[in-house]
């Protein structure tokens, strides 16, 4: 099993055990499980097999369920390879939930706002939020709530916690870091269209350390239309130069998915807090587990 087969699997391990305090025990048992990889491709019975035995407990298990269920879902049964259909020529990244894990602070902080205006929120408000601008979400709330729902004074105590929360928890999705250093050594530009506004992007990228690192950013305001439109992967394009067809999108969200798709680029869906769907299928040129799995695809259409 070479290095990024074998991060793939023990990737969300890793990331897990950087966001919980563990025993000297714990860590040892997680090496151990790394040297004993085979090299056969990593299933999801075996994926089961092995996350079961780490030695985490119940409550450590939900939340590490979905990292680990992300890191097996891209096995292909069959065995078969996948490709992409050519070399891209560019990069273009979304942000929350694909190069930051930032939607389940997101998540918690949308519950900590409603607990403190005294409102109750549906479980599947917010999964209907994921990539989409503040103009629908604003319409989704008060359809939700109702026309009376201070709308705007939930949207600031709902960012206020996302920054309270972001302060100490901020992380980059694993592989992010790696998929960069191979576009550097490869020389390939890249470029962010997102949702969110530039000042959020800077302050994201100045936490860990990568401003500068990408070559363009397409942000909040920067469009007519945003995301389901193809309008910032068109902007993005533009701005590098590149023509589209030419360009690789990573996405996370079905609407990102749609906006790159409509703007005819290759197209993998990293999925973090949304599953797939028949019609993202459709639209994707590949479903992949993580980013390394998105670096040995670059790597392996040279």
């Amino acid at each position: 099993m070479d290095r990024v087969e074998q991060n793939e699997l023990l990737g969300p391990a890793r990331h897990f055990l950087e966001t919980r305090k563990v025993t000297e025990d714990e860590t040892r048992q997680i090496d151990a499980l790394a040297e004993a990889l085979d090299p056969a491709p990593a299933t999801r019975e075996k994926c089961d097999s092995r996350f079961k035995s780490l030695p985490l407990g119940a409550s450590d298990r939900d939340s590490f369920q979905r990292d680990r269920d992300h890191s097996c879902r891209g096995a292909d049964p069959a065995g078969s390879a996948m490709k992409l259909p050519r070399m891209p020529a560019a990069v273009i990244f979304d942000m929350d939930g694909l190069l930051f894990d930032t939607e389940t602070l997101y998540q918690e902080a949308i519950l900590l706002a409603a607990a403190e205006g005294g409102h109750e929120i549906a479980g599947d408000i917010f999964n209907r939020t994921i990539g989409v601008p503040w103009a629908q979400n604003r319409v989704l709330l008060i359809s939700h709530f109702g026309e009376a729902f201070p709308v705007d004074a939930f949207q600031e105590a709902w960012v206020r916690h996302f920054w309270v929360i972001a302060e100490t928890r901020l992380e980059l999705k694993p592989g992010a870091l790696e998929l960069l250093d191979t576009l550097d050594e490869m020389r390939l530009p890249r470029a962010i269209a997102t949702s969110s506004s530039h000042r959020t992007v800077e302050r994201h990228l100045t936490a860990h350390g990568l401003s500068g690192r990408f070559d363009v950013i397409v942000g909040h305001g920067d469009c007519e239309n945003g995301k389901p439109a193809p309008d910032p992967f068109l902007k993005a394009a533009e701005r590098l130069g590149i023509e589209p067809t030419l360009c690789l999108a990573l996405e996370d969200s079905h609407n990102g998915v749609r906006s790159a798709s409509a703007a005819g680029m290759m197209t993998l869906m990293v999925p973090d807090l949304l599953e797939p769907t028949e019609e993202t299928r459709g639209l994707c040129t590949l479903i992949v587990p993580n980013l390394h799995e998105v670096r040995h695809l670059i790597v392996g259409a040279t």
